[in-house]
């Protein structure tokens, strides 16, 4: 691999040990995701003696993590760092506890990302035999969440959310979204794991109250700005009437208060009217569907995703109705 300084040269070649492809979900049509997980290996890290030298020499306590499937390096790490798993065996762990958990997973669907050159990944489980019915075909189905990645950026984790089925929003859960963080890979049996998982249907007729509430909480379109406001970490010009705040020059560089006040005022309100659960659309309307940078050296967009779901789920607390 040619680097893009003096720094770092690698041994492509360095040979991994993938876990076999069993797969735990395949009595429900989802076979192994092997072959589009990364896989990550470590060579040394060598250092290049003078801009015009070919000669190098070995860094005697630091080594590179990288993804094999493109040859990019991911990390930096200490030599005694061990790659302790691969994101196939997690990915097994996870669908391991998912079959044994009670669910029914009948027409289950998976999608899956990743990001900064596979050093992150999500796998999404859609569970549409679980959901949430708000009538008039507001649907929203269980959906849990997979994230884990290869540069220590992100935790071996699980999270509960649903899908709304009319405009595919990601609908985040307010109360508990993770069901278990841990480094790498869990220190639990699939058992306990599996209990986990089934827990998530105690949470249902709670998540189902608290969206009829924010339905029936009429806000102004002042009170629905602020809430965009707090996702988009937008300051307000407590001085500014709306109408000025629309057409500020701080309004107009900020993408997301654009697309969350747009999508609330032509869409959402539209079809729900001024309330709560209508701002709460408008705000995973933008952390599903925004546009975001797809560039490998920037927060391509499943990180993006998982930090506008982050600030979703802190904007909420200003719902009068939460």
């Amino acid at each position: 691999m040619n680097s893009d300084s003096n720094i770092l040269s690698f041994n492509s070649h360095v040979k991994t040990e993938v876990p076999s492809d069993k797969t735990p979900l395949a009595k429900f049509g989802l076979g192994s995701l092997e072959n589009e997980l990364p896989i990550y290996a470590s060579s040394p890290v060598h250092f290049q003696l003078g801009d015009d030298s070919e000669l190098f020499t070995e860094c005697a306590d630091r080594k590179v993590i990288y993804n094999t499937r493109n040859d990019q390096v991911i990390n930096v790490v200490k030599k005694n760092y061990n790659i302790d798993y691969q994101p196939v065996a997690g990915v097994n762990i996870i669908e391991t506890m998912l079959a044994g958990s009670g669910l029914d997973c009948t027409d289950m669907t998976r999608t899956y990302e990743q990001s900064h050159e596979g050093a992150r990944y999500a796998v999404m489980y859609t569970l549409p035999a679980h959901t949430i019915d708000l009538g008039n075909g507001d649907v929203s189905a269980l959906q849990l969440a997979h994230r884990n990645s290869g540069d220590g950026s992100w935790c071996f984790t699980l999270e509960v959310g649903w899908n709304r089925i009319v405009c595919m929003n990601r609908q985040v859960s307010i109360d508990y979204f993770s069901l278990f963080k841990t480094k790498h890979t869990p220190n639990m049996s699939p058992e306990y794991g599996a209990r986990k998982i089934a827990g998530v249907l105690q949470g249902f007729e709670a998540e189902k109250e608290r969206w009829t509430a924010w339905k029936n909480q009429s806000i102004t379109n002042m009170e629905a700005f602020k809430i965009f406001a707090a996702a988009a970490k937008f300051k307000i010009d407590t001085q500014l009437t709306l109408s000025e705040l629309l057409v500020s020059t701080s309004y107009r560089k900020s993408k997301a208060m654009q697309f969350m006040w747009n999508r609330y005022t032509t869409e959402e309100v539209v079809a729900l009217g001024s309330n709560e659960w209508a701002a709460y659309n408008a705000m995973t309307g933008w952390a599903t569907h925004a546009p975001a940078s797809t560039k490998p050296s920037k927060k391509n967009i499943v990180s993006t995703k998982v930090d506008r779901a982050n600030s979703v789920r802190s904007a909420c607390t200003l719902l009068k109705a939460a």
